[in-house]
């Protein structure tokens, strides 16, 4: 008997993803109508450093970790253009990933499979996540890494 291409497991992953990428694009979809619905009271100094990072890749600024403002150039480097919307995106996926991290995690204490999915089921629908996700700000990323 051959084995299935794919296993229920992972069938269950992508299911998870696609349902909390789903939510989360529904929830900011006036984003892509209006840059500004993606900015916080923050993101302008972050905004500002990623701007020096990708044009001159340099740092002026001592108070500010360079973690986030990093990631921005890269995306922004990646797609040879200066959009939030890409940025925003890009997090937009990272936190739906993150309802899979939380089901592994869960399976590595938690043997039933039900529990775990329940998990990342309950952190797709985190509106306090559905929300930060489609912010540019660097604070969703604190939520499981």
């Amino acid at each position: 008997m051959q084995k299935p291409l794919l296993n229920k497991k992972y069938l269950m992953y992508a299911g998870i993803l696609s349902f909390a990428f789903l939510v989360r694009i529904l929830f900011n979809f006036s984003l892509f109508f209006d840059n500004n619905n993606a900015l916080l009271t923050d993101s302008s100094g972050y905004i500002h450093l990623a701007k020096s990072l990708h044009d001159g890749f340099h740092f002026p600024s001592v108070l500010r970790t360079p973690g986030y403002p990093f990631f921005i150039s890269l995306i922004w480097w990646l797609i040879h253009t200066q959009s939030i919307i890409a940025v925003v995106l890009f997090q937009i996926f990272i936190d739906s990933f993150t309802g899979i991290l939380i089901a592994i995690t869960g399976g590595f204490f938690i043997r039933d499979k039900g529990w775990n999915k329940m998990g990342a089921i309950f952190y797709a629908l985190n509106p306090l996540a559905i929300y930060y996700s489609g912010k540019s700000c660097r604070r969703h990323f604190l939520s499981y890494y």
